[in-house]
């Protein structure tokens, strides 16, 4: 029997949820291909955060990231998505990724 490629490979649909592990806050998703939705999410780069002193941050794993800075991830995500202004002294500004892209 020959191995089977990922194309073949049966999708599995459904809910997923991040915690935010100091507060408690959930973020609630849904995804055709759960699979591909978190690595989909684990490879994004996220271009637009500006860091408390001003700097213009790429974070390429926002859950390491946020582990690592004492930040909370779903507040960066509402953060990032318009729905809450700055997070600890952190922003987002949407055309911040033109710096990365010159």
């Amino acid at each position: 029997m020959s191995p089977r490629k990922s194309r073949e490979i049966p999708t599995l649909s459904g809910v997923y949820q991040i915690r935010c592990n100091q507060n408690g806050k959930i973020y609630i998703g849904s995804a055709i291909n759960l699979e591909w939705r978190w690595h989909s999410l684990a490879a994004v780069v996220h271009k637009g955060f500006i860091a408390p002193g001003g700097a213009v941050v790429r974070i390429t794993n926002l859950s390491a990231f946020c582990r690592a800075a004492g930040l909370c991830e779903v507040h960066m995500f509402e953060l990032k998505n318009g729905k809450r202004p700055s997070h600890k002294g952190w922003t987002w500004k949407h055309d911040a990724d033109q710096a990365f892209d010159a």
